[in-house]
């Protein structure tokens, strides 16, 4: 286990990891962001654990080689998330077939925002929407000036283009088809499924999170900065729901691994919570059919993506 999981650290980490050549898929994106994450952990507490022993040993005394080693180490620990992070945007960026200085352009802009008054909502509603197009849309599928394609074949939602429109977002939501999505605990999820379903209602979540500061914000200015209960309870409601409408979705993720609903409590463990994470998005399940059914869709060997429905 522990051969398998350093391969996959190298191949989806360590390799490429400060490259700004070539493409990466929505699925390679979330891989590195994940192994990033606990990367950073890592080195955290590390340098924790290295300046703990060095007060321990030698008090505030800090010539010493423990200390030194523990700075560097969180010197590295910030440039690498960085180095990555840009790599990781620049690819993603190539693509979808933009050019990565478009990430200097949204820095400038999130900057602007930041001084000026009128980017109090706008700013942060125009970052969240570019930071889930980004996540979510599918690659071009033809080679472009950036390189070939990253994956052969994706079937996920947003890859079908009738349903990147309003209207087919009202049909989604007013017919009551999300309910399959979302109120089921039967059957199981791939992680390209876990993905789309958690990312889409933290758009919706993250979307009403923002109105609702910002009208917090400007009804605290009105009103002498006095708090708004009722607001308060809304914005904790919306959060509620999500954890709720979520916790199917978890379930039938795990069910893809064949464990049960008792797997869910992982993510309340600090430190196990980011691999449970990284496994729910991330891991391809059972191949074969389990006693929660059969597989639906999985990536082989040769990157193609098989789909036991057609």
């Amino acid at each position: 286990m522990f051969a398998k999981a350093k391969a996959y650290y190298k191949e989806h980490f360590i390799k490429n990891l400060i490259s700004s050549v070539g493409r990466i898929s929505r699925k390679e994106m979330q891989e590195r962001e994940f192994l990033l994450t606990l990367t950073f952990v890592g080195l955290y507490i590390v340098i924790v654990a290295l300046l703990s022993l060095t007060t321990f040993l030698f008090g505030k005394d800090t010539n010493n080689g423990t200390y030194a080693l523990a700075w560097i180490m969180a010197a590295i620990a910030i440039v690498i998330p960085v180095l990555t992070m840009w790599s990781i945007l620049v690819r993603r960026l190539h693509d979808l077939g933009y050019s990565g200085w478009y990430i200097l352009l949204g820095f400038l802009v999130l900057l602007l925002g930041i001084i000026g008054s009128l980017g109090i909502l706008i700013i942060p509603l125009a970052s969240t929407f570019i930071f889930f197009y980004i996540e979510l849309m599918p690659s071009i599928a033809e080679k472009n000036k950036y390189g070939v394609p990253p994956v052969i074949n994706e079937n996920d939602w947003l890859d079908n283009e009738e349903n990147r429109t309003f209207r087919r977002f009202k049909q989604y939501l007013f017919s009551g088809e999300w309910k399959n999505d979302y109120l089921t605990f039967k059957g199981r999820l791939t992680c390209r499924e876990f993905f789309f379903l958690a990312y889409g209602f933290l758009a919706f979540q993250s979307i009403l999170t923002i109105i609702s500061t910002f009208i917090m914000f400007v009804s605290a200015l009105l009103n002498g900065f006095e708090r708004i209960e009722w607001l308060e309870v809304l914005l904790g409601l919306v959060n509620l729901i999500y954890i709720i409408f979520l916790y199917p979705v978890n379930v039938r993720r795990n069910h893809d691994f064949g464990n049960s609903w008792i797997w869910t409590l992982l993510i309340l463990i600090p430190g196990v919570n980011i691999w449970y994470l990284l496994r729910q998005f991330c891991f391809t399940g059972d191949l074969e059919e389990n006693k929660y059914g059969e597989p639906r869709t999985w990536v082989d060997e040769n990157g193609v993506l098989r789909n036991n429905d057609y």
